[in-house]
């Protein structure tokens, strides 16, 4: 498949397909701060994805299970820094160790966990969690290359692919990446526009040789 770039800014209106959301678009759903206001207008599709999947049976929100651990993980561990910040640290000074033997033995642990889950429900029913079968191997799971992409990336990436997904994300370690990729980020959307006019540049030329 040839990459394609969506500009959610001009095009915000869903399809009746299938949607990944990147990790950092679901992170501030379930509570992570958006202290930069960078996500609201992910936010706002993730809601218009969602309320036409009560209708529409062909527009679904893919994750899996490897991204739901990432993310309530993550979430989980912004809340217990903000328990130790908030005065943990006179209890443990190393947070890891807070986290590990005191934050996760914590009736404030179970309660942000159920908080997650509660979070989650606002949007569980446009959600399918499935599996992923072409990185079924050690040798598969690891063949990317670190430098643009972390693992969480790479599985996510081969999710999109396998389920021809749209994947809806800020990140531009996705960009090129031979998928559909749907976002607000002006940078990428500009830069894209660059690459399609040197495209048509480069086949002019190459038509007249």
């Amino acid at each position: 498949m040839a990459f394609e770039l969506i500009n959610l800014q001009m095009k915000s209106s869903p399809e009746g397909c299938f949607y990944i959301f990147d990790s950092n678009i679901l992170l501030p759903q379930l509570g992570l701060p958006d202290d930069e206001n960078n996500y609201g207008p992910f936010l706002s599709f993730l809601g218009k994805v969602v309320r036409q999947a009560e209708t529409n049976p062909a527009t679904r929100i893919l994750t899996t299970d490897l991204q739901l651990s990432e993310v309530f993980n993550k979430l989980l561990r912004y809340r217990a820094r903000v328990e130790w910040d908030q005065g943990g640290k006179a209890a443990e000074a190393d947070f890891n160790k807070y986290y590990k033997y005191i934050y996760r033995k914590s009736d404030e642990f179970v309660t942000a966990f159920e908080n997650i889950k509660s979070d989650f429900e606002d949007i569980a029913n446009a959600v399918d969690v499935v599996k992923l079968s072409v990185l079924d191997t050690y040798e598969k799971l690891v063949d990317f290359d670190p430098r643009k992409l972390d693992f969480n990336d790479n599985h996510i990436l081969h999710t999109v692919i396998e389920h021809q997904a749209i994947l809806v994300t800020n990140d531009r370690d996705y960009y090129n990446t031979n998928i559909r990729l749907a976002t607000y980020n002006s940078r990428m959307i500009q830069d894209h526009k660059m690459d399609v006019v040197l495209a048509a540049q480069v086949a002019k030329r190459q038509k007249h040789l």
